[in-house]
């Protein structure tokens, strides 16, 4: 009888940890698969039955309308693409490399001027030469400051100069 009642408590526990496993692990995991495809039917259902390749066709259509009858954005969106081909051009003339460019921001004295701060990366003589055709493409506007930084690179034991430029229009 012993057998008997040990096979017994055996079969009872391990009913029991396969229903804690249930529980704990695949009751949730039905329940996320469930609530994601729940949240799948309204998206479907928000995006009025377009599917995504429709949905970039439609935008690869307005696209080619835009370029085709050459509609820009605002004053400050076109000077802003203006300038980041310009640097495009200057970094690869000078053999440097476009770290950051961040969002302008509007001056104090006017709404209508911005200032562009870029980063830089690359050698010192090839840096002087990016600023010196930047300073002297009076298309572009004029530098405010410039902040130099030498960070080192403790896994590969080099050096990187990075060059800050503030630029006003």
């Amino acid at each position: 009888m012993k057998i008997n009642n040990k096979n017994k408590i055996l079969f009872l526990g391990v009913f029991t940890v396969f229903y804690l496993a249930y529980y704990f692990a695949v009751s949730k995991t039905m329940d996320s698969y469930n609530e994601n495809k729940e949240k799948k039917k309204r998206v479907d259902n928000s995006l009025g039955g377009l599917s995504v390749q429709q949905m970039l066709l439609k935008e690869k259509q307005a696209d080619e309308l835009i370029r085709q009858y050459k509609i820009t954005g605002t004053k400050k969106e076109n000077f802003q693409n203006f300038l980041l081909n310009e640097i495009d051009r200057l970094c690869r003339e000078t053999k440097i490399n476009i770290h950051d460019f961040k969002e302008p921001a509007e001056t104090k004295e006017s709404k209508n001027s911005f200032y562009y701060i870029l980063t830089v990366e690359g050698k010192f003589n090839n840096t002087l030469k990016f600023i010196n055709k930047l300073e002297n493409n009076h298309n572009v506007g004029k530098i405010k400051s410039i902040a130099f930084s030498k960070l080192t690179d403790y896994n590969t034991k080099s050096e990187k100069l990075y060059t800050e430029i503030a630029l006003l229009n």
